[in-house]
């Protein structure tokens, strides 16, 4: 793990987009933001037991959304830990009941089921970490969700957006993006005044984020979806069907 700020630690196994360890700033508690891949769970619980970690010290484990390479070890964090698993409501069905491909060579690809997973509604504060603020930010997923710190302006974005090779990139629209929904979601995400951002998939952005994020809007023009899929195939392989 690496630390990119004060108790705000990142992480990241095999097939998966980046994990996230939030520590209180009083006290052993800490939150994990998407476990990754069901691939890389054992991988990552045997990061956070090196560090130091007790699964009595995890108070949540938070999905950005239910996509395989962020929510597929939920299940075995959830085991290991105790700690509750928080999404969207309206990823919560699909989380509950688990989902995975048939063909057992893209068992990464799976979601084992969280049947005890719990609701997080927009607007709402973690609990047990009340400091961390649910976001709502449709349009990657239906129930993509950030994670905002007021106090440190920092915001934890899954696949709101990508930072690839030093440059904020939308995700491709190959898992169901909704252009005009996710473009308000971006909007919304620059009124929060973030000044530091986690990717799901890139390295953090430590300082001017919000500057960086409204030239970065200024800057977009109307694309057809099969063309920035064409554009964007190698960051695909890169960042989810090949890592």
């Amino acid at each position: 793990m690496q630390e990119v700020r004060p108790g705000v630690f990142i992480t990241r196994t095999r097939h998966s987009a980046n994990s996230y360890l939030i520590f209180a700033e009083t006290g052993p508690r800490a939150v994990l933001v998407d476990p990754g891949s069901v691939a890389g769970a054992g991988d990552l619980i045997r990061t956070l037991v090196a560090y130091g970690l007790r699964p009595n010290d995890l108070v949540a484990i938070l999905l950005t959304h239910t996509h395989p390479d962020h929510a597929g070890a939920a299940a075995q964090l959830w085991e290991w830990s105790g700690a509750p698993v928080y999404v969207h409501p309206a990823e919560l069905g699909r989380l509950r009941q688990g989902s995975g491909p048939p063909l057992r060579w893209l068992g990464r690809l799976r979601i084992p089921p969280v049947p005890d997973a719990k609701p997080l509604a927009d607007g709402a504060s973690v609990p047990g970490f009340e400091s961390l603020v649910a976001v709502h930010t449709p349009g990657h997923s239906p129930g993509h969700l950030c994670f905002f710190l007021p106090e440190q302006r920092i915001v934890f974005l899954g696949d709101l957006l990508l930072r690839v090779d030093g440059r904020l990139a939308r995700p491709v629209g190959l898992f169901g993006r909704q252009g005009e929904l996710h473009l308000a979601s971006l909007k919304r995400l620059l009124r929060l005044g973030a000044e530091a951002a986690c990717f799901g998939h890139g390295e953090p952005i430590l300082r001017g984020f919000s500057v960086q994020l409204a030239t970065f809007l200024e800057g977009l023009r109307p694309e057809p979806e099969w063309l920035r899929l064409l554009r964007h195939l190698p960051d695909l392989l890169r960042f989810g069907l090949g890592t």
